[in-house]
């Protein structure tokens, strides 16, 4: 479990698209190579997914994940982004 009370933060400038997404989503910024770890949990915060920084690729697949809401992890805490996945 992780706490994930944080609200969403730009130290990283990193977006991902689609979002809401169905298959995969595409990771884009200047700070991608700054990435060390990628770590998807749900809202209850727990983690479904981790990508250490030798597997992270601009295209991510969620086609694991079930339909809902998740929060994207970057380096830790560093940055968190809210995910759809439909």
């Amino acid at each position: 479990m992780c706490d994930l009370g944080i609200s969403e933060n730009n130290l990283l400038e990193v977006s991902i698209s689609p979002n809401p997404s169905t298959n995969f989503i595409e990771l884009s910024g200047k700070d991608l190579p700054l990435i060390k770890e990628l770590t998807i949990y749900d809202l209850n915060g727990k983690m479904v997914k981790y990508i250490p920084q030798s597997e992270i690729n601009t295209r991510i697949s969620l086609e694991e994940l079930e339909n809902g809401v998740y929060l994207l992890a970057l380096n830790g805490n560093s940055k968190i982004l809210r995910l759809i996945k439909q």
